[in-house]
């Protein structure tokens, strides 16, 4: 005769873990709550030039007139996720992750270069949104992403780069 061991424990122990699983949760929304950027632009002195300028430095025929800055956006971590950006060509290149901000005053944009697959950041003031289509548009070519180095949140060409 075997002695079996009760699948699921003892009823005050199932108790506790469960008691643990819903502290934590609501502890975690507590911990992390959703940052606001159109606040904190204000407090860093971030500011988003005129989309006029911005369109100048884009190659496409056919820009659209209601581009938004990141920051403008609400909740923009979470409802840019993944978005798809394209260059200054309208060429897709990317996908946006996040929004960070590496010093006071530098608030730069984390991108995955779909042909590399490895991560940039650039600053804001060279990304827009166009809440028509969906997609980020940055002021930047292909060829100018792909030279960024991972490690520095840059959205300028280094002085080495041969396509300054």
């Amino acid at each position: 005769m075997t002695m079996r061991k009760p699948v699921l424990g003892r009823a005050a122990h199932l108790t506790l873990l469960s008691a643990v699983t819903v502290a934590a949760s609501a502890l975690a929304g507590c911990a992390a709550p959703a940052l606001d950027y159109t606040a904190m632009t204000t407090t860093m002195n971030v500011v988003c030039e005129p989309n006029g300028e911005f369109a100048q430095r884009l190659d496409m025929a056919n820009v659209p007139n209601s581009l938004m800055c990141l920051e403008s956006v609400a909740n923009v971590n979470s409802e840019l996720f993944n978005t798809p950006v394209v260059d200054s060509s309208g060429y897709q290149v990317a996908h946006f992750r996040r929004v960070e901000t590496k010093t006071p005053g530098n608030v730069v944009a984390v991108l995955t270069l779909d042909n590399y697959n490895r991560a940039i950041s650039m600053f804001t003031d060279h990304l827009r949104y166009d809440p028509g289509t969906r997609v980020i548009i940055a002021d930047i070519s292909a060829v100018e992403m792909d030279v960024i180095p991972s490690e520095f949140p840059y959205g300028w060409l280094p002085a080495w780069s041969p396509y300054i």
